[in-house]
């Protein structure tokens, strides 16, 4: 597919070839001493803004309506985890019983994001030039700073998924689209190295973990977005129908399940997702209709083209449509016998 005529694509690389040409070309050590900076700059920005809010007399109130907001309103200790520049270890071992027993000043030394920011500021009128809403704006700043000079690697990434799978329901801009909310998802929760130790070689490798984190999230989300199902499969299971359905593409003739399998098997490496044929036969079966599946024909129905039912059957037609007969039938039976005559020569209330 050509995107030189679609005028939406031409107007974003245009876009995007001026911004990266306001960063001085840099190469190797020096890229990754700009980035570690950057992300540097960010996490010190997130600290600042953490303890700023403590100490501000807003603070504790705003900290204690978050645990409230995890507990009472997404009712899920879960759905914190977006929020903290934390491992899945740290949150589960001191965070977790934190949501449990309410205790927000817990979370005060547990490093908060870009997440926790923005509902910092929804929940409390700061002013505007004060000193919680000018360090959030930095942080901004700078998350935006991080995500332009990464966007070549979430544009790799984006052609090299697009040119090597099947064309689905995703265009190449949604892919692109994924891929930067991947790439977002990876700056906000990065988990800086401890590096105060290491030497200045030894520390700018522990930072360039940041790039394979920014892969991960976006293979992640593009994974599951092309290969979206009718019906619902954990991660582990989307992960290996995503590898079979790559494998199925080099076969022909009758599939051989054991060798697909071996194949899963392969791409996985030594992870604990090994998987048989008989699991992927079941697998590929079940979610035999994934996007990538669908018809592209705009003016067609795919298998997964949503067609709206009639409007007679929606619940609250059909609720009111009962209302209204029994309010019929009630008002009928209040009438006299000659009334209640004229209605059933006219063909209305029946017996009634």
């Amino acid at each position: 597919m050509k995107f030189t005529s679609d005028t939406h694509y031409r107007k974003f690389a245009k876009d995007l070839e001026a911004l990266l040409g306001t960063y001085a070309p840099a190469q190797g050590q020096e890229l990754l001493a700009r980035q570690r900076g950057q992300l540097r700059a960010l996490i010190q920005a997130e600290k600042e803004f953490r303890e700023t809010l403590i100490s501000h007399h807003w603070g504790r109130g705003v900290y204690r309506d978050f645990v409230g907001y995890i507990r009472d309103t997404k009712r899920s200790i879960l759905s914190a985890r977006p929020f903290f520049r934390e491992r899945s270890d740290v949150f589960n071992a001191h965070l977790s019983p934190a949501f449990k027993t309410r205790k927000d000043k817990v979370l005060y030394k547990y490093r908060a994001n870009w997440n926790f920011v923005k509902w910092v500021l929804q929940a409390r009128k700061w002013p505007k030039g004060g000193k919680i809403a000018t360090i959030a704006r930095r942080i901004s700043g700078a998350r935006q700073e991080i995500l332009q000079q990464n966007l070549p690697l979430a544009l790799s990434q984006a052609r090299i998924f697009w040119n090597s799978t099947p064309k689905s329901h995703l265009s190449y801009m949604d892919i692109v689209q994924i891929q930067c909310q991947g790439l977002l998802l990876a700056i906000d929760k990065f988990v800086p190295p401890a590096d105060k130790e290491m030497t200045d070689e030894v520390s700018l490798a522990a930072w360039k973990k940041f790039r394979a984190v920014g892969i991960g999230y976006m293979t992640r989300d593009r994974i599951n977005a092309y290969s979206e199902t009718l019906l619902h499969f954990y991660p582990p299971d989307r992960i290996k129908m995503y590898r079979a359905n790559r494998a199925l593409r080099s076969q022909v003739g009758d599939i051989d399940f054991e060798t697909v399998a071996q194949a899963v098997n392969k791409d996985l490496g030594q992870s604990v997702l090994k998987t048989t044929g008989t699991e992927i036969s079941s697998l590929v079966a079940a979610g035999s209709t994934v996007s990538g599946d669908t018809s592209l024909d705009p003016e067609g129905d795919g298998v997964l083209t949503r067609q709206a039912d009639d409007e007679s059957r929606r619940p609250d037609v059909m609720a009111e449509k009962r209302d209204c007969h029994r309010a019929l039938v009630g008002s009928i039976g209040r009438l006299d016998m000659r009334e209640k005559k004229l209605l059933q020569l006219r063909g209305i209330g029946g017996e009634n």
